[in-house]
């Protein structure tokens, strides 16, 4: 993610990421660390900060989905009760008119970047507190349950009657990636 407005040379502090851009070519690197990009023309800076998502459990023992930020060397709680996240990718068919398949990034090589048209994030959220109303004769009905959450089974690591009530989310993402390259 990229700042909003465009840096000065002059106030490029080291040891952060820049990028160093026209509408055509850009640059990414560390100042300080880095070598200096190559001159373009009419190419501004942008200070960039990565946004890094995981889950953990709060100070109230409830698992929550944080944001770290690259920029601010710091992280906050965004959402209560994530007990989990996967995000999946859709590659294109060859004809690049549909997603063929959703696949975790471990299991595909740099060229196949090209071919990701879609990103797929699902999350399984639990309520916050116990509901009495999630049980039938005495006994909770999330504990034996199962979720699939894009390619992962997910099974809760709690298996004391809690009566948590669970939901997966999911949500798509169109990405506007370039040509899809010709098939092998």
């Amino acid at each position: 993610m990229s700042s909003e407005s465009a840096t000065a040379p002059a106030s490029l502090e080291n040891n952060k990421d820049y990028l160093y851009s026209n509408l055509t070519i850009g640059s990414l690197f560390r100042k300080g660390v880095d070598s200096a990009p190559t001159a373009l023309t009419d190419a501004e800076y942008w200070e960039v900060s990565t946004k890094i998502l995981f889950i953990k459990n709060n100070p109230a023992g409830t698992p929550a989905l944080y944001q770290y930020d690259s920029s601010a060397a710091s992280e906050e709680q965004i959402i209560d009760g994530v007990e989990s996240m996967q995000v999946s990718y859709g590659m294109r068919s060859c004809s690049g008119e549909f997603v063929e398949s959703y696949v975790t990034s471990p299991g595909f090589h740099d060229e196949s970047w090209d071919k990701v048209s879609t990103i797929q994030v699902d999350l399984l959220v639990r309520s916050l507190s116990p509901n009495g109303y999630y049980a039938k004769n005495n006994s909770c009905l999330d504990n034996a349950n199962t979720y699939t959450i894009g390619n992962y089974t997910y099974t809760p690591a709690d298996t004391t009657p809690n009566c948590y009530y669970r939901r997966v989310f999911t949500t798509i993402i169109q990405l506007r990636n370039s040509e899809v390259p010709p098939c092998a």
